[in-house]
């Protein structure tokens, strides 16, 4: 009699201890699912930061270019001939920064 009581004790417990296990596991997946997405947004976050920095700079580029002259082709040749030379020293940096 108190043996089979202690079994089913015993079991309830297994049980128990499973279910616990299955929820351990499944919240395990849940966060590493979390830290995953995180990762994911925040390289898109720094790709969109970029993209505004690079957007800010054609816009002060073609203030410059206005600026300078009141010829809109004029404008427009100094503003092809600015963002040649940011993309040259942006070449300049990324190489530095490898190095």
């Amino acid at each position: 009699m108190a043996s089979e009581s202690l079994t089913l004790k015993l079991d309830a417990l297994e049980n128990r201890v499973k279910k616990m296990a299955e929820a351990y596991h499944y919240l395990k997946r849940e966060l590493q699912d979390a830290i995953n997405e995180n990762e994911v947004l925040l390289q898109q976050l720094e790709i969109k930061n970029e993209e505004i920095k690079n957007f800010q700079n054609q816009s002060k580029i073609t203030k410059i270019a206005t600026l300078v002259t009141n010829d809109k082709k004029l404008a427009n040749e100094y503003k092809l001939k600015i963002n040649e030379y940011l993309r040259e020293i942006d070449k300049g940096l990324a190489y530095l920064q490898k190095v």
